[in-house]
């Protein structure tokens, strides 16, 4: 079964690259949103670095990393009273395997039409579950399966979609790489109009470092090509001031097609963690300020709440 799973997964990962369509219409925004306050942190540039239950939306090949079972729960304020809320718990199955389930909610406030009629609702709801391998010492798979309930006005339509990643290391000047293909099949039908999911294609190079032989230094170059709004560049990194304690990250995030996006938008973002009984605790956050040159048009911010249960054993 395994084999059949690894050739799925090599050929997929290896022909999506010509998949993507020129930018275009898709449906499923909830599936473009920069998620995770550590990867959000890092301007959204997570492929290749890639690690423990905020993989999932970025490279599910990176869950693998996980050593003890973990849950996070974020909100997220984005543009226009938007908001996204989700929770992701995730567990290891032996040193080789790990596999997770998440659930996402992204509300936008009811749209008034001015002409008498109720406001109208949206929103989108999605449900992921992902498994992780290590397939050798330095070579990982991942792959997620997605259900994406989205709901307009009194349309509501569903679809199912697949994510596929995988990572390597060990490569020259202690360098690691990732590739993710998501969004794989599915489209949302309103009425008997289909529109697609937009088909995102992640390839990424990572590099860490040891500063003083104990503050460890990451970072990851991705260039990201989405169906919808054309190719970007993401940068970022993280640093850990104080081992264990404190860190703190950078990023760019620039997409080609994105109006609201010219110039390089940054973001910034730190963790502050903490142990309770051999269990650790974090507090993850992101910020993307609208004040600085060529950021979006609205700050906004992801915080997140995190615990790496140490003592627990589900498997």
């Amino acid at each position: 079964m395994r084999k059949i799973f690894v050739i799925l997964m090599v050929f997929f990962l290896t022909t999506g690259v010509s998949l993507a369509a020129s930018p275009g219409t898709t449906g499923g925004s909830i599936l473009q949103v920069v998620e995770g306050a550590i990867p959000a942190g890092m301007g959204g540039a997570f492929t290749a670095i890639a690690s423990g239950d905020y993989a999932i939306d970025y490279n599910p090949a990176g869950l693998v990393s996980l050593d003890a079972p973990e849950a996070v729960a974020m909100y997220h304020s984005e543009l226009a009273t938007i908001s996204d809320d989700y929770f992701t718990f995730a567990t290891p199955i032996n040193t080789t395997q790990a596999i997770a389930l998440h659930i996402s909610y992204d509300y936008i406030p009811p749209i008034n039409n001015g002409n008498g009629n109720p406001a109208v609702n949206a929103y989108d709801i999605l449900f992921m579950g992902t498994y992780a391998f290590k397939l050798s010492n330095f070579i990982q798979l991942g792959a997620s399966l997605k259900y994406l309930r989205s709901v307009l006005a009194y349309y509501g339509t569903s679809a199912i979609a697949v994510d596929l990643g995988g990572q390597i290391s060990h490569l020259p000047f202690g360098l690691k790489g990732g590739l993710a293909i998501q969004n794989l099949g599915g489209q949302l039908k309103y009425l008997s109009v289909g529109v697609p999911l937009p088909l995102i294609i992640r390839i990424g190079l990572g590099w860490e470092t040891l500063v003083d032989q104990k503050r460890k230094l990451e970072l990851d170059l991705d260039v990201v090509d989405d169906s919808s709004e054309g190719m970007g560049i993401r940068l970022g990194g993280e640093y850990w001031v104080f081992p264990r304690l404190f860190a703190i990250r950078a990023g760019i995030n620039k997409i080609s097609q994105n109006v609201y996006n010219s110039g390089f938008p940054p973001s910034l973002g730190f963790t502050l963690t903490d142990e309770v009984d051999s269990n650790k605790y974090s507090l993850d956050f992101a910020y993307n300020p609208a004040t600085l040159p060529g950021s979006i048009v609205d700050n906004t911010y992801l915080v997140s709440l995190r615990c790496s249960f140490e003592n627990w054993t589900i498997f």
